[in-house]
């Protein structure tokens, strides 16, 4: 059923435009070329590109417009030879039908290339292939694409951290180069496509086949008009070809439909060759020597341990001999315990007794570095010597590439020596160890890089043959997963930021939880992940939003113990006790795969909500709040939700709702047609179901056939448990007492002013107040002046720009200026009044206040320091300290929002004596910094408790990189005891101290150099 329900997602996602097997008949011109889908290419007779691709309405289709062409003029593409720093175009385009395609050869002037185009009609869309030729010799080359493709008002769907973004927040934008590692930045762009998607419900798709290889691809728009595409190192000449192919697909606008596209015509890529089964779901990862309390597994629903360690060194995870010396006999634990297959088979036994499957250690990328009885990396050594030395991966400067543990990065490819080996040691583990679950492979953030030690054929860098790792690590990878699958064994994958190495794999168990990113590449496929993204300390509000992402993308945890330290996840018992919590949400979601239909779900209020069919053919679907959280009791909520899915599920019968930490309950389902056809049919079917509150998650499944019992085995327990941590879970009742609108005559600089907690990435977000919008802000905190006092209507709206914002609300207030000059409070929200929303905005129904002032803070300058530098620990900071990039305490009570700046990480900082050093002197210095072009601006919050208690503010700035930088740094405005920071003294480091009391506002102005910089925060008792 599941199988049939996702052949439907794919089928029905919109018009499919993309390469097909199969071709169909076409309608051909001299210079248009008509494919399946409706989707035709007018070619310019001189360069043989496309001046017009159209979109043709299908007759009789109910459409909001006729046809659509996607460009607004004609696509342009250049060559530059890299060395000779010489562009060309196409020019003296020859086009000829061949069969059922149209070819073309262009000149590419002063490069002695040309270029063969084929745009070839398929049943469903158009392929445009394109082959650069010359005989001169082969160098290095860019090529770049522009489309004049972008609207106004249109969105782009990124399979990036930032997810679908609105154009008229992000007009211009660079995002990552495609399958950049993200692992410090958070950064990625994991599939080879973009989306645009138009106002008026459809959609284009550009994407390169995964078959492919792409050396260097990245996306990039200007002024909301320009899509470009850029190709680089890409070598050209030398008698050889240079082939490059684009794929368009044309859909609804909605990213489910460009993912069901893609998804569609290479499902080898996203769906595994193996049935689903139990080894999936939460995990843990670990040696076997010891393991976590079973009754404490069972609680968080762990379902697999990802074991290691019992590998002698890497590349030797399963010794000839039947004992042997593992890694942990002399490094990091040092447990002094041999191992053997004997004890590897006992525990997987034991496990499996306990219902969590074993996955061993494999790893194609890395070999060698310390282990054994020694300890040491002299066998390791040895065998790359003699063995391996024609698989080690080099650097740009020739030389080999150390990773973990004195490891070096390796070539897998099936030409080099490593290749057998590891299919040997395959091998060996499936003969010795019959009842593993299969394998995780680690480390395919090698598959992002270049081996300057080797050719591929295409790729090229400073004029050099390369090869791009993506090719040789998937044809590894495949080749382990055709062993396993083989012998039923699965094989799951690890620190990847592209689709390439994701070929036949049956799953994903990831070191980084980087979303929406990672749910683009596992929508059909099981996923896990670390905890990674989102620290899980302090009050846990950050980890509790990243669960809540987790929940909805389908990506199961990793398990943290009480007490048990799980390798490289710490103990925590209030994070343990969530995921506890949590877990009852994560079951339904087990074995799972996301519907791929465009606008197939959705949830009023301010929620998310998600799709998904289980393996009975039911519906799953995750609604988590953005409102309200656990970390954040007494929080009101917002109304009850009704969720509403289309055009799946007609033959519902029932819908069981499991609240977190609550008993489930049953609600009722309504199903209605969406509009009236003259012949009803599935896609037109509405089913609503109805919460009886809004939760702060929850997971409703939505059945066919008979009604199964509700499973609340565990609710009573985990009602007890949340009751524990975080008291009644009835939610406060909602501050609705509207006062009169006041007087406000006289009243002159209206402002409004927004702070909260930023739980996703920094970016752009729309305030409208009253559904007007009165301006735009990144951060967590604002002040926007307004143009006029507020009308009647107080809804303030915060619209994110893109879908990786979420900022959660705390308080809201519009204050003005009386004539004498006090400023008082017009109209409040806080915490506890109403809320509401849709698709991802957050609207805040704020009310009148009574005039009351509003205190202006005190603020007193008592000096500067230029003789500390970076050694500030024991000298600032006792009471708070925030420095950019790096990961401080949690401050209980003082908060600091970020109202304009952005943090920024100089290189090679660890050992300048300028350098901050991290909290409590664990880790290295680092020379990091908040920026912005013109000014910096940040709002220091202290608890209710100590608002009347004057404290110690200290700025630290720092001109790292001697850029000349001077700056001013004031309060407030207009500015209060500004203090100038000179360039002889940010050159240093100077440390600006005040004496402040309440709330304050610091504002950092440039006076000269590059930019405006902030090096850190810090908060003392008055002396």
């Amino acid at each position: 059923m599941l199988k049939y329900l996702s052949l439907i997602a794919c089928r029905l996602s919109g018009i499919v435009l993309a390469v097909c097997a199969c071709l169909s008949p076409c309608r051909l011109t001299a210079e248009e070329i008509h494919g399946g889908g409706e989707l035709a290419a007018r070619l310019s007779g001189d360069s043989g590109l496309p001046e017009s691709i159209v979109l043709h309405n299908r007759p009789g289709e109910a459409a909001p417009d006729a046809d659509r062409n996607w460009l607004h003029g004609p696509l342009t593409l250049e060559v530059r030879a890299e060395a000779a720093k010489k562009t060309a175009a196409p020019t003296a385009a020859r086009l000829e039908k061949k069969g059922e395609s149209l070819t073309g050869q262009a000149a590419l002037a002063g490069l002695g290339l040309t270029v063969t185009q084929k745009w070839t009609p398929l049943e469903q869309g158009l392929m445009w292939e394109m082959d650069f030729a010359g005989a001169g010799s082969r160098t290095e080359h860019k090529i770049t694409i522009q489309l004049p493709a972008l609207d106004p008002g249109m969105r782009v769907f990124t399979p990036s951290e930032r997810g679908v973004m609105n154009l008229d927040a992000h007009p211009t934008y660079g995002p990552a180069t495609y399958a950049a590692v993200g692992w410090g930045s958070g950064r990625a762009w994991v599939l080879p496509l973009i989306s645009l998607l138009a106002t008026d419900g459809r959609a284009l798709t550009i994407a390169l086949p995964p078959t492919d290889n792409i050396p260097n691809l990245t996306f990039a728009w200007k002024d909301a008009t320009t899509l470009e595409l850029g190709f680089a190192h890409r070598g050209m000449g030398g008698g050889k070809p240079s082939p490059l192919r684009l794929v368009f697909y044309s859909h609804a606008a909605d990213y489910r439909a460009a993912l069901a596209a893609y998804a569609g015509q290479f499902p080898e890529y996203f769906r595994s060759p193996l049935p689903r089964g139990q080894g999936e779901g939460v995990f843990y990862y670990h040696h076997i020597q010891d393991h976590p309390d079973l009754d404490e597994m069972a609680r968080q629903r762990v379902r697999y341990i990802w074991s290691s360690f019992w590998f002698t060194y890497l590349g030797e995870y399963l010794p000839e001999e039947k004992e042997w010396h593992p890694y942990t006999y002399a490094k990091w634990w040092k447990l002094g315990q041999t191992m053997s297959d004997e004890k590897i088979n006992a525990f997987v036994a034991k496990m499996k007794a306990a219902g969590v499957a074993t996955y061993a250690y494999f790893n194609v990328t890395e070999y060698g570095g310390d282990g054994g009885k020694g300890g040491d990396a002299e066998a390791a050594a040895r065998a790359l010597r003699e063995r391996f030395a024609n698989a080690l991966v080099k650097n740009a400067s020739g030389k080999d590439i150390p990773t973990w543990e004195g490891a070096m990065a390796m070539n897998p490819g099936p030409n080099y020596a490593l290749w057998p080996f590891l299919v040997e040691q395959v091998k060996r583990h499936l003969d010795r160890l019959p009842e593993i679950a299969g394998f995780v492979i680690d480390r395919l953030d090698w598959a992002s890089t270049i081996d300057y030690g080797h050719d591929d054929g295409l790729t090229m860098i400073r004029n050099k043959p390369a090869e791009n790792m993506a090719l040789p690590v998937a044809a590894a990878v495949r080749e382990v997963c055709r062993l396993a699958h083989e012998k039923g064994k699965r094989v799951f994958v690890n620190q990847f930021y592209r689709i390439e190495p994701l070929r036949d794999t049956d799953g994903t168990c990831h070191e980084n939880d980087y979303l929406p990113a990672l749910g683009y590449l596992t929508p059909l496929r099981p996923a896990s992940a670390w905890h990674h993204a989102k620290p899980y300390g302090g009050d846990l509000l950050q980890f509790e939003a990243q669960l809540k992402r987790r929940l909805h993308w389908k990506l199961f945890p990793q398990m943290i113990a009480h007490k048990f330290p799980i390798s490289q996840q710490p103990p925590n018992e209030k994070a343990a006790d969530f995921l506890e919590i949590y877990a009852p949400l994560f079951e339904r979601l087990m074995g799972c795969e996301q519907v791929l239909r465009p606008h197939c779900v959705q949830a009023g209020g301010p929620c998310d909500v998600n799709l998904y069919a289980d393996a009975n053919g039911h519906l799953v679907v995750p609604v988590t709040s953005r409102v309200d959280f656990l970390s954040r009791p007494g929080a009101p909520s917002a109304g009850a939700p009704v969720v509403s899915i289309r055009g799946m599920g007609h033959d519902a019968r029932w819908a069981h709702v499991y609240p977190l930490g609550g008993r489930p309950y049953k609600a009722s389902v309504v199903g209605a047609m969406a509009r009236a056809p003259q012949t009803p049919s599935r896609a037109d079917t509405v089913l609503s179901v109805s919460l009886q509150r809004h939760e702060v998650a929850c997971v409703i499944v939505v059945g066919h056939g008979d009604e199964p019992p509700l499973d609340d085995k565990h609710a009573t327990r985990l009602i007890e448990l949340r009751e524990k941590l975080f008291g009644k879970s009835e939610p406060s009742p909602l501050t609705t007492e509207q006062l009169p609108r006041p007087d406000l005559a006289g009243l002159t600089a209206p402002t409004l002013r927004i702070s909260g907690d930023l739980l996703g990435s920094a970016g752009p977000i729309d305030v409208l107040l009253g559904g007007r919008k009165v301006g735009t802000f990144t951060g967590s905190a604002c002040s926007l002046p307004l143009p006029a006092l507020p009308g009647d209507d107080l809804r303030i709206t915060l619209q994110p720009g893109d879908e990786g914002v979420w900022l959660l609300p705390r308080r809201a207030e519009i204050v003005a200026r009386r004539g004498d000059g006090q400023t008082v409070r017009v109209a409040r929200w806080t915490s506890g009044m109403p809320t509401a929303g849709q698709a991802g905005a957050t609207a805040l129904v704020a009310s009148w206040a009574a005039l009351e002032s509003v205190a202006a803070a005190a603020v007193k300058f008592e000096g500067r320091d230029t003789t500390t530098a970076g050694k500030w620990t024991g000298k600032y900071g006792s009471l708070a300290a925030w420095i950019p990039n790096v990961q401080t305490p949690a401050q209980r009570h003082y908060r600091l929002d970020v109202l304009a700046g952005q943090p920024f990480t100089w290189p090679g900082g660890q050992k300048d004596p300028r350098s901050l050093a991290p909290p409590g002197a664990k880790g290295r210095p680092a020379a990091t910094c908040w920026h912005e072009g013109q000014r910096l601006s940040f709002l220091i919050t202290p608890s209710d408790t100590l608002a009347a208690k004057p404290y110690r503010l200290t700025v630290y700035v720092l001109d790292y990189d001697r850029n000349k930088r001077s700056m001013a740094v004031g309060f407030g405005e207009p500015a209060q005891t500004e203090q100038t920071a000179a360039i002889d003294e940010t050159d240093k480091g100077v440390y600006l101290t005040w004496t402040v009391s309440g709330e304050v506002q610091i504002d950092v102005r440039k006076l000269a150099g590059f930019n405006a910089v902030i090096s850190g925060i810090f908060i003392d008792p008055v002396k």
